[in-house]
């Protein structure tokens, strides 16, 4: 079975700091450049003067050691501070310029100082909040999809959406409203037909019967004595799961 849905990128890490307004202010970047970097030192400055004047000396020996371009820069609180750069850059120019601040020694963390904007997409099916905790981030093992969702939520159907996603699992419930006209066609590959519970092994319905087990099921083979069942005894019957369908919904 197999669906379209929207990827998940790699989660972005960013960091938001109100700097103080330069002396001249800088000259506004072309789209997709970024003319400051927000450092981190490895120490807060001990100089007792002006944290300005701190800065730009740790700055002026930065750009000694490494050969890159910084026009000045001013601190931020404790050992943060953002460096202008002589020049806007972007791409590998920035990656490079990025690589190097990183690898001095009294450097601990250098990023760009991008644009960044705050989600604004709330899905509107009301079991998310109360229930679906797992596309949130307020556990540890959620997978934080609203930040996914405000860069790409896939398209409506297979012909709009950009990825295919094959989900090998106990099938799907073509009819369920979160998936229809989603789904591609898929394949049973259950051969056994009492566990594919559709009667017959392999074929081209991917289609979910349930995985249900009645007090029949379980007093004959080849369930009899499998402890597949409810109860204590492991003798009592189960309800179907459904569990395609609840990987296919997630995904």
């Amino acid at each position: 079975m197999t669906l379209r849905v929207s990827p998940l990128p790699t989660l972005l890490l960013a960091l938001l700091c109100a700097a103080p307004a330069p002396a001249v202010a800088a000259s506004p970047a072309p789209s997709g450049f970024t003319d400051r970097v927000i450092v981190q030192w490895r120490s807060a400055p001990t100089d007792a003067g002006p944290s300005i004047a701190a800065t730009q000396a740790r700055m002026q020996a930065l750009t000694s050691r490494n050969g890159r371009g910084l026009a000045r820069g001013w601190n931020i609180g404790g050992n943060l501070s953002v460096l202008q750069l002589t020049q806007p850059q972007r791409g590998n120019e920035l990656a490079a310029t990025l690589a190097a601040l990183r690898a001095d020694p009294e450097v601990a963390l250098a990023a760009a100082d991008g644009r960044v904007r705050a989600h604004a997409y709330t899905p509107n099916d009301p079991l998310f909040l109360p229930e679906q905790w797992y596309l949130q981030g307020t556990q540890v093992s959620a997978i934080r999809a609203h930040e996914a969702w405000d860069i790409t939520r896939g398209g409506s159907s297979p012909a709009t959406s950009p990825v295919i996603v094959a989900v090998i699992d106990s099938g799907v419930r073509f009819d369920h409203p979160d998936l229809a006209g989603k789904l591609l066609a898929g394949w049973d590959f259950v051969s056994t037909a009492d566990v594919g519970n559709d009667g017959d092994g392999w074929d081209a319905d991917p289609s979910d019967p349930g995985d249900f087990l009645t007090a029949e099921d379980l007093a004959n083979p080849p369930f009899a004595g499998s402890d597949c069942g409810e109860g204590e005894n492991s003798d009592q019957p189960v309800l179907s799961s459904w569990h395609g369908t609840k990987v296919a919904g997630l995904i």
